[in-house]
């Protein structure tokens, strides 16, 4: 198999205005890898079982075997775009046109998203000291969420202010996906029961049942790149 590249001159893009700080919508066409929704094989479906025990396991299939199923017959399909390819043997490109956004962080939002954070942040820390100290936690919290959202709102807005956009052309690979396995994840799914009135109640943990997760095991090979126009943030 040939390794299919697009490492022809590349057209100059369009960029956003104001050296980067404005806002630029833009339809580009360019060329992508030709895929088609191929099926993989299938897993074993979720499912809850009484008995069990908590672990993680990773199973994978042999001889080419790529099927399999749960205690009840049940199985997920898994499905993958996949590339096509020429007669050559190379991977197979189509021209797309695709609408591409490149817009710095706003500064209206960003600010209020750190303050957000910082303010977690500090009233959590302000909590912890409160206790430490020996002080109300809650004066503490107050305290703290206050002096956290303020820093933040100032480190989002100066995040914002000196962000920049710009767009460029970047090198990806075309890849062909292979279902090699699955992972099996048990949980213990607890729940709390509690029993009787007054100082005859009493209360414990019980386990309700095991819930059986199936994740695809796929690994990617290379079969080409090809170039394709994407929104960089850089700092003024």
């Amino acid at each position: 198999m040939q390794i299919a590249t697009t490492r022809k001159q590349l057209p100059p893009l369009p960029q956003p205005p104001n050296n980067g700080r404005g806002r630029l919508e833009v339809d580009l066409t360019y060329e992508a890898p030709d895929t088609v929704e191929t099926r993989l094989g299938s897993i074993p479906a979720d499912y809850e079982s009484w008995t069990g025990w908590e672990h993680t396991e990773r199973i994978y299939f042999r001889d080419g075997h790529k099927e399999a199923s749960n205690p009840y017959g049940r199985s997920q399909t898994i499905w993958r775009a996949q590339p096509t390819y020429n007669q050559d043997g190379t991977a197979r490109l189509k021209e797309i046109t695709r609408t591409v956004v490149a817009e710095p962080k706003s500064e209206l939002t960003t600010p209020l998203i750190w303050g957000a954070g910082g303010g977690l942040i500090g009233g959590l820390a302000g909590a912890v000291i409160g206790l430490a100290t020996g002080t109300d936690p809650g004066v503490g919290a107050v305290i703290g969420g206050g002096v956290g959202a303020v820093a933040g709102g100032v480190w989002g807005y100066h995040d914002a202010n000196t962000d920049r956009v710009r767009l460029e052309w970047q090198e990806a690979n075309i890849t062909e996906k292979d279902l090699v396995g699955y992972i099996h994840d048990v949980d213990e799914d607890r729940r709390y029961v509690c029993h009787g009135y007054g100082k005859d109640r009493h209360c414990r943990w019980e386990t309700d049942d095991y819930e059986h997760d199936f994740r695809p095991i796929i690994e990617s090979t290379v079969v080409g790149t090809y170039h394709r126009p994407v929104v960089v943030h850089y700092k003024d």
